[in-house]
Order: structure tokens, then C-alpha cells, then sequence
């Protein structure tokens, strides 16, 4: 039966292994969980470009009424420093995802929210 501790193991493992073909097609490889009981273990990994959540933000933002060139925007919120990091298109409450300035906590944000703070900052 598999363990917590043995499906870490496994994934870290996994991961290493997988390095090698991202690298040989130019992706980037990250562990994105998975599941395990009853003696199986269902990993998650995902392969994505350098530039991928830059091109799901121009290519989605405008919907949300942001500006298509809005990624790794510096904007002020609560009197703290965020920049634009993602977007999560299916998520209708809040679809932008941005990181705190100095740090790599990931902070959840609405459209408007976000194009409120971008439209005073340009001004």
C-alpha cells in the first residue's frame, strides 16, 4: 500500500526523470500533485513554454476588459505592491492571479479590481 511519504518519493523521482525530456523540447516540467490509495499512485505533472502564462493573458484578458499587454504590470492594492502573474480564465469570481512585490505569495484578484488599480496607475 502506498503512503504520503512514498508518493513524494515517487513524484520527486518522476519529476527528475521528466526534466530530461522538457528539456529536450525546450518546456519547463512542474509536480502538480496527484491522488494515491488502494496501491496506486496518480501523478500530475504539467510541461508549459516559458512563455505560457504570458500568452494566456493576452489572449485572455481583453475579455475580462484588461488590456492585452497587462502582464507583469506593477499595480497598488491595501497599500502593497502586486504584479500581474496570470490569469485563470474559467475562473469566474477571480480570474487574475497576481504575486506580492518581495515575495512569492500568489494573491487572487477580480477584473475590475485589477483594472481599476492598473487605470490609477496610469494616470
Amino acid at each position: 500500500m502506498l503512503d504520503k511519504t512514498t508518493a513524494r518519493t515517487i513524484s520527486a523521482d518522476a519529476l527528475a526523470a521528466l526534466q530530461a525530456v522538457a528539456d529536450k523540447h525546450g518546456l519547463t516540467v512542474t509536480a502538480k500533485g496527484g491522488t494515491y490509495g488502494g496501491g496506486v499512485f496518480a501523478a500530475k505533472f504539467e510541461f508549459k513554454t516559458g512563455d505560457a502564462d504570458a500568452e494566456d493573458y493576452a489572449l485572455y484578458a481583453p475579455s475580462l476588459g484588461l488590456p492585452p499587454d497587462g502582464y507583469g504590470a506593477i499595480f497598488t492594492s491595501g497599500g502593497e505592491e502586486y504584479v500581474v502573474d496570470s490569469i485563470a480564465p474559467r475562473s469566474w469570481k477571480r480570474p487574475i492571479i497576481c504575486k506580492k512585490v518581495g515575495t512569492d505569495q500568489r494573491f487572487k484578484f477580480t477584473a475590475d479590481a485589477v483594472r481599476a488599480a492598473l487605470t490609477k496607475e496610469a494616470s
